[in-house]
């Protein structure tokens, strides 16, 4: 009796959880109510925006760099180097990459101002954090996290959840403001315009499409913050630690704005951020090595 008692009340909690409406998540996996739409056929309509023949010639990158690289970032690194206080290198890098990356995403004057608001920044960089730890739940297998999380077992923290929706709904709004901007101004170049543009060819229409669209860039930006952030994080420590790899690579990048060297050709620039990129990775997994010191294209290996 205790087993088939089980057993009934096993299939009234399935069908119970089965009928219950989900809770509106904005990750693509959850959102998308077309299962043909794989992830592969969304990254094809916008991965080509990504290539590096593509940025090289974006005339917004330029405009991008000046703004954030230039004005932003190059006052902070200058003010960090004459002061006399730690600084939270993995919160400034990261804050940089989801500017930087959402600036190209939604348009320069569209993107996020973490740089411009101190407090802005911790909240939504802590927010990114407290997501990354719990990535995998809330991103390969949602619907089995709301489901469990019905049932009593919370496989993300609530502090998670209320991390993740707040950045559902910056999101959200930097769609709309995006979207009301386009239908003012041709702006159809940006990853936004072509992802969004894909997806209502699909069939998604009002709320359904704004959030898939939402969900889609939110894994953008997550992983460019953390992926930008923890290169760059690692490259200016051990930059900061080696004097002579410092001056080597400032000698190629003064050269570059000479005039000197053409700005695509930085070999030096490109081996260190390759290196770094190789030595720490940005997701775990096999990591390339070797035990002893090689020459290669004369330089020295180990």
């Amino acid at each position: 009796m205790a087993s088939i008692a089980f057993i009934v009340g096993f299939t009234v909690l399935l069908i119970w959880i089965m009928s219950q409406p989900l809770k509106a998540y904005l990750s693509p996996s959850a959102a998308l109510p077309s299962a043909h739409i794989t992830t592969s056929e969304r990254r094809r309509t916008y991965a080509h925006i990504y290539s590096n023949t593509i940025v090289g010639i974006a005339s917004r990158i330029n405009a991008i760099s000046e703004k954030i690289l230039v004005k932003q970032l190059h006052p902070l690194l200058e003010s960090w180097a004459n002061g006399h206080h730690a600084v939270d290198l993995v919160q400034q890098t990261r804050a940089f990459g989801c500017d930087f990356v959402s600036a190209y995403i939604f348009g320069l004057e569209r993107g996020t101002c973490l740089f411009q608001n101190a407090g802005e920044k911790v909240k939504t960089i802590n927010c990114f954090t407290s997501i990354l730890e719990w990535l995998f739940w809330l991103i390969e297998i949602p619907t089995v996290t709301i489901w469990l999380r019905r049932c009593g077992v919370r496989l993300v923290p609530e502090s998670t959840l209320r991390s993740q929706k707040r950045l559902e709904d910056i999101f959200l709004d930097l769609c709309r403001s995006a979207q009301a901007y386009n239908r003012s101004a041709s702006d159809d170049l940006t990853v936004y315009a072509q992802l969004r543009a894909y997806l209502a060819s699909t069939g998604l229409t009002g709320e359904i499409l704004e959030k898939t669209v939402a969900a889609e860039l939110l894994d953008h930006i997550i992983a460019a913050g953390h992926g930008i952030g923890t290169t760059l994080t690692y490259a200016m420590t051990q930059l900061s630690k080696n004097s002579t790899t410092q001056t080597r690579l400032r000698n190629e990048l003064v050269a570059s704005t000479s005039g000197q060297t053409a700005e695509h050709k930085l070999p030096f620039l490109k081996a260190v951020l390759q290196e770094t990129m190789r030595a720490y990775q940005i997701f775990p997994g096999p990591r390339g090595s070797i035990e002893d010191e090689i020459a290669l294209c004369g330089e020295s290996i180990h």
